[in-house]
Parts: C-alpha cells; sequence; structure tokens
C-alpha cells in the first residue's frame, strides 16, 4: 500500500499539465498616421517661415551691398563757429606813489661804527699855531704839561715851554662840545667802557679823564681825526693816544682853549 501509493504521487508529479495560449491581438491604429503627417507639414511650415529669422552674419556681404550717395552725407564743415565767450575786463588799480620824505643828514658825532680801525693813520701834521700857548703859572720848566687847542683839533705835549710832540684829535661837536679851562688828569684807565644817548663803547683804551665823564683816549670806531667827532671827549689814535698815557701821569695839568 505504501509503494501504491508513492507510485501514483510521482505520475502526478511527472505527467505533463497542458496549458490553452490565446492568439495576439492585433489592434490596428490610423492615429500614428494622423500625428506623423501633423510633424512633417509643422516642420515645414518652420522651415517656410524661418528663413528671416537666419542671422545678418549668416548672408554674404555682397547680397546686401548697397551704393552710397556721398551727397546725402553730411559734411563736416572747417569753418569755425564763433563763440561768445566773455573776455574779462582789467580793473584799474589805483597805485600809490610814494612821497619823498626829506632826509635830515645827521652832524657827525663820536657815535661808533660798526666798522674797528685796525690799522690807524699815524701820520701827524704840524701845527699851525705861530707861538706856543702859556704855560700854567705852577709849571717849572720840567713839568710836563698838555694843551688842547680846539680851532685846530691839535692836542700838544709839553715839558715846560718845550713841546715835545703834537697830535690831530678829534673833539666835541657843536651841540656836544669840550668843555674849556683849566683841568687835571683825576684818573687813568686803560680800557674804559663809554655809554651814554645813542652811543655804547666798551673797552675804550688809554683814557685820562681830566674833566668829569670827559677824558682823552684811543678811538677804534673812526679815522675822521681834524674834524669834531665826539660826545665831547678828545679822541686820538690809538697809537698815539698810547703814547700819551705812558708819558702823563694822574694830575697832570690839561689846559682845554679856542
Amino acid at each position: 500500500a505504501p509503494s501504491s501509493k508513492k507510485t501514483q504521487a510521482i505520475h502526478r508529479t511527472t505527467s505533463p499539465q497542458t496549458f490553452k495560449v490565446e492568439p495576439p491581438v492585433i489592434i490596428e491604429s490610423h492615429q500614428s498616421v494622423w500625428v506623423w503627417t501633423l510633424t512633417f507639414l509643422l516642420v515645414l511650415t518652420l522651415i517656410f517661415f524661418g528663413l528671416d529669422l537666419i542671422p545678418n552674419h549668416f548672408v554674404r556681404a555682397a547680397d546686401k551691398a548697397r551704393l552710397i550717395n556721398h551727397e546725402n552725407l553730411a559734411k563736416p564743415s572747417l569753418t569755425p563757429t564763433a563763440t561768445n565767450t566773455p573776455t574779462p575786463t582789467s580793473t584799474s588799480t589805483p597805485t600809490q606813489t610814494p612821497t619823498s620824505t626829506p632826509i635830515h643828514t645827521l652832524t657827525a658825532t663820536s657815535t661808533p661804527t660798526a666798522t674797528r680801525t685796525t690799522q690807524p693813520p699815524t701820520s701827524t701834521l704840524v701845527p699851525t699855531q705861530s707861538e706856543p700857548p702859556s704855560p700854567p703859572d705852577d709849571i717849572d720848566d720840567d713839568d710836563r704839561w698838555i694843551d688842547i687847542d680846539l680851532s685846530d683839533q691839535r692836542l700838544y705835549a709839553y715839558e715846560g715851554q718845550t713841546n715835545v710832540r703834537s697830535f690831530v684829535v678829534s673833539t666835541g661837536t657843536w651841540d656836544h662840545p669840550t668843555p674849556v679851562g683849566s683841568y687835571n688828569v683825576w684818573v687813568k684807565l686803560r680800557y674804559a667802557t663809554m655809554s651814554g644817548p645813542g652811543y655804547y663803547l666798551p673797552d675804550v683804551p688809554y683814557t685820562m679823564y681830566f674833566y668829569s665823564g670827559y677824558g682823552i683816549h684811543g678811538t677804534y670806531w673812526h679815522n675822521n681825526f681834524g674834524t669834531p667827532m665826539s660826545y665831547g671827549c678828545v679822541n686820538m689814535i690809538t697809537e698815539e693816544a698810547g703814547w700819551l698815557y705812558n708819558w702823563s701821569f694822574v694830575g697832570i695839568p690839561v689846559i682845554v682853549h679856542e
């Protein structure tokens, strides 16, 4: 019994089964023919109307060429057109004419100049007086004394009645005169500083004061000896003032006259 059942099962499994296949159904459609026809017509239409859409650079230049009528062209004019340019009008500016100012000529005084005399003249003029001045009453034959003649602008060194040396000097001007009279040197200074209205003179050499602030001294600020130049002092050439300084002494008589 078991074997018969197994045999039946195998027979069922291996036995062929029969299937019925339906034949293909062919559907005839006329829609595809109309679609292709319409597409073809559309393409022809686009080709016909699209010729003018071709860019100009694909068209040959010779087909587009035309003759140029030069008479119709605007020609440039070489004639300049006058333009009204405003020209600035110059305005006359009044020029101030300087008026002449009178210049006062100053009288030469003993005010120092900026130039120091390094080589003063050494020549001594010969005195013009005809006879020597009278010595002071208390002067002996060997006593030294100094005579200053304002008219001749001279200074004389005496020993008694003997004129030892004479010098050209510059005394005070008319507005600052050298005082006239008999005096004595009251102090000797190798260098002195002198100052006053309008002048300042440092290191004045060989200074010998004979009356107040009036003295005999060397001069480095001018070279115009023989002409009144000072504020009242007696200006001498520096080398000659040095000789007189060494020859004189404190207390020596000084006679000043016209």
